[in-house]
């Protein structure tokens, strides 16, 4: 990335940033029905303009139930699990400015899916009948 800054007082770096995720799905039942979901992502350290941005990761966990020939999925997701912090380095030319900060953005979200209509696939096939193809040869 590059960048341009007006009406501060700073330098510009050349920077980048990196991310990664890890998603996992767990069936706990033979029917697969009950699923149990856990993922983990981090975002790494980057620099952004004039800033330093320290690694944030995130913890999300949940539940998955299918009911109903599964066309009634009830899921339950809890996210920011162990409610990080936010930290950064602003840097100017004449002060340095650190941040340090925690909000509760952690959240519980229940949700309900119902497909309506017939999850079956209506396929036509045609027949047919090659007894004029060999009758003309």
């Amino acid at each position: 990335m590059n960048s341009s800054v007006f009406n501060v007082d700073t330098e510009t770096q050349k920077r980048s940033s990196f991310s990664y995720s890890i998603n996992n799905t767990f069936t706990l039942n033979k029917s697969k029905k009950l699923v149990f979901f856990l993922n983990y992502s981090r975002s790494l350290a980057y620099k952004n303009v004039n800033s330093y941005f320290y690694a944030f990761p995130e913890l999300t966990s949940g539940l998955k139930v299918s009911l109903m020939e599964k066309k009634l999925q009830i899921n339950a997701t809890v996210t920011n699990i162990f409610a990080q912090r936010y930290r950064g380095d602003l840097y100017f030319a004449d002060n340095t400015q650190h941040m340090n900060n925690y909000w509760d953005g952690r959240s519980f979200r229940l949700s309900v899916n119902y497909t309506f209509g017939s999850s079956k696939k209506k396929i036509s096939k045609k027949n047919i009948n090659f007894e004029e193809k060999e009758r003309a040869q």
